[in-house]
């Protein structure tokens, strides 16, 4: 039973390794991410940049789905010659954007999950160790059913709005861990 506790206590690390080097390869070089092309942007500042617009004076305003004013009359930084940016940081919630030549822009604001992955990933490290101390078979079943399904969920969704290699490699990683984890814990059943 020593050389099990051993593999999942390596599991745990390896797990906690890939989360902080995910979240690490998220992070940018001190820049503000561009908001998004589609109409969602996450509720993380990012930067709104205008296609080529002209205008006598370079401002945006903000409207909710009520047409309540949120931001009115800010003024736009200049990117190059046509196009200017302004940084966002929006709650959850649907938004209209105007620019000051009155194109628009919807946007619909969610809010980041990485804070509440990484929450969920604790928890179930948390669970898997109290597992290994008191070598409960039910409390291993939940981190690793845990640790599955968090890990289809990285996979599909990516984590705060990306979905690149590394979110991928996490969430297969996560999928590969609590499999594993599901196999002994039914493998050690069914010899017991």
């Amino acid at each position: 039973m020593k050389s099990a506790t051993t593999i999942i206590f390596l599991i745990a690390i390896t797990l906690l390794g890939m989360l902080v080097f995910s979240i690490n390869t998220l992070a940018t070089d001190g820049q503000i991410p561009l908001c998004g092309e589609s109409n969602d942007i996450v509720d993380i500042p990012c930067r709104m940049l205008t296609p080529p617009i002209v205008c006598g004076t370079y401002i945006y305003s903000i409207y909710d789905v009520d047409n309540n004013t949120i931001v009115d009359a800010q003024p736009l930084i200049q990117y190059d010659n046509t196009r200017y940016y302004d940084d966002l940081d929006l709650v959850d919630g649907e938004y209209q954007i105007v620019l000051c030549d009155e194109t628009s822009r919807e946007v619909r604001v969610k809010t980041k999950m990485i804070e509440i992955l990484f929450l969920v990933l604790f928890g179930e490290i948390v669970i898997l160790a109290l597992a290994m101390i008191f070598k409960d078979y039910t409390l291993a079943s939940i981190a690793s059913i845990g640790l599955f399904v968090t890990g289809i969920y990285i996979t599909i969704n990516g984590i705060s709005g990306m979905n690149n290699f590394m979110t991928l490699a996490l969430g297969f990683g996560l999928i590969g861990i609590g499999a594993y984890l599901m196999l002994t814990v039914a493998l050690d059943l069914l010899e017991n």
